[in-house]
């Protein structure tokens, strides 16, 4: 009986072991300068180390463990509207006046955020004898690419050649070292096949990164890839994303949402007691208050296969079909996010019941022209302020030339330089706001500027919500009515959904 309690308890520990490393992470971020490596990055960063607790993990951040280099810019004051238009004329000057450079305090980093550790650890990966699923976490920013020639595109429309002058998208490491979708794919493409490998990205332009699905990362050669490989994106592949901010109390990035799916449970849609990493999606695209339309590897699959493809179009006829219909045609998660938008919105029943699609995309064109009548009314209050502007940076140009110096400091002049600086800015700051009559001008036109710019951001959100809706209605039309039921496009389609449903954190 002893020797049967040992072997129980020695099946229980291998079982154990077994669950806490069934996978293995490698987690990066970081910008690619410390004034452009805000502390929210670091802060989703360090809530992603903690989430994986104790499995396998590599962490690359900034500088990595080196303290002497600073690698993150936190906001340590604020800065009054009026000065930060007077000083404004560069970026880093804002950033330096109103943050703090130090190094990050992400526990257990071991490398900083450069291509040659990451691959050196990918390819310590595939050569493993393990084998173990591979959960690949960026938090960072990305940098806009296009690897086309115009002469390439005379048969697609202008709305097609948008989208396609993002087929070379990159992430923007430390010290300025991007990797293309297209290098860090072929990195990819050296895993076996089977070797599960699932994304998170959340920067800019990071939906790029869906052309994992295809062989070295090319659109253009349209090759589906049999890799077993899928990921979750915070935006589309065409647009800026949300996250990256010196300011923790803006923060409306696709990561704080994903932790929130988790800790509150709240994206428990089936009730199972657990929370799926398509739940935690659906639940950002839900409640997300960003800019951000969150895409997969499966539903961008859809959408590049309307782009490219010359004979897929979405007809008047299937524009028209009824809610009862399309609901019939969505998954489990499909409907949660589609009932969890229409909950947001506000939309009432007998409004989608029987054409949901026209009704919504009338929606986003009426927005959308309400929009552009806010922008048409903030031009001339630009034009004003701007004037006002560059009356008073003359007069303090005048008084305080040295505030226009041009500099970029680098790692080991940061600290120096910018006590300096945030010295010579105090000064001159306390001056600006004693003085009521060099204020006033700039007041009044800055007051208007700011109310209207307000109005915009409020309804460039609103369209947002709208057109995630939208992108959900057109992956169920895509897939339902343009793609053949036996073409490899759908094969590829429900592998990637098997690859999503893999759990990233649980």
């Amino acid at each position: 009986m002893r020797h049967m309690g040992v072997k129980v308890l020695c099946c229980l520990v291998l079982f154990l072991f077994n669950i806490n490393y069934a996978q293995e992470y490698i987690v990066m971020g970081g910008g690619y300068h410390p004034l452009h490596s805000e502390v929210s990055i670091e802060k989703d960063v360090i809530k992603m180390v903690a989430a994986i607790g104790a499995k396998p993990k590599t962490v690359f951040y900034g500088s990595g463990n080196n303290t002497n280099i600073c690698d993150v810019s936190e906001k340590y004051r604020d800065l009054d509207l009026i000065l930060s238009y007077v000083l404004g004329f560069e970026e880093h000057q804002i950033t330096l006046y109103e943050c703090k450079m130090r190094h990050n305090k992400i526990p257990s980093v071991n490398y900083p955020a450069t291509s040659e550790f990451l691959y050196q650890s990918l390819d310590n990966i595939r050569l493993s004898e393990t084998k173990r699923p591979l959960k690949i976490y960026y938090a960072g920013h990305g940098v806009e690419g296009s690897i086309y020639d115009e002469e390439d595109l005379t048969e697609f429309s202008d709305d097609q050649k948008s989208r396609l002058n993002f087929d070379a998208n990159m992430l923007s490491l430390w010290e300025g070292a991007d990797i293309t979708v297209q290098e860090f794919t072929e990195k990819l493409d050296g895993f076996e096949k089977n070797h599960q490998i699932q994304l998170l990205m959340v920067q800019c332009y990071s939906g790029g990164f869906s052309q994992i699905n295809y062989v070295k990362g090319d659109i253009w050669e349209y090759e589906l890839s049999e890799h077993n490989r899928c990921g979750f994106f915070s935006q589309l592949p065409s647009r800026v994303a949300a996250g990256c901010t010196s300011d923790l109390t803006q923060n409306r990035g696709y990561s704080r949402y994903f932790h929130e799916a988790f800790i509150s449970k709240k994206a428990d849609f089936d009730s199972n007691g657990m929370v799926s990493t398509p739940e935690a999606h659906a639940y950002v695209t839900i409640n997300s208050q960003s800019i951000d339309i969150p895409i997969t590897t499966s539903s961008q699959l859809m959408h590049d296969y309307k782009l490219l493809s010359k004979k897929a179009t979405i007809s008047p006829e299937i524009k028209n079909t009824s809610l009862e219909i399309l609901l019939e045609k969505m998954s489990f998660i499909e409907k949660q996010t589609f009932y969890g938008l229409v909950e947001r919105l506000n939309i009432e029943n007998r409004q989608l019941r029987n054409t949901p699609y026209l009704f919504i995309d009338q929606s986003v064109k009426t927005l959308e022209a309400e929009y552009q009548q806010l922008e048409d009314k903030l031009q001339p209050l630009a034009d004003n302020l701007n004037t006002s502007i560059v009356n008073a940076q003359r007069v303090v140009f005048e008084q305080y030339p040295y505030v226009f110096m041009r500099f970029l400091p680098n790692n080991d002049q940061v600290r120096e330089q910018q006590n300096q600086y945030n010295n010579d800015m105090e000064a001159l700051a306390e001056r600006i706001r004693n003085d009521e009559e060099f204020l006033e001008d700039i007041k009044t036109s800055s007051l208007a500027y700011n109310n209207a710019m307000n109005l915009i951001e409020q309804k460039e959100r609103e369209i947002v919500v709208w057109e995630r809706l939208q992108y959900l209605i057109e992956t169920v039309m895509i897939r339902e009515y343009l793609v053949s039921t036996d073409s490899e496009l759908l094969v590829k389609y429900k592998k990637l959904l098997e690859c999503e449903n893999s759990p990233f954190l649980n």
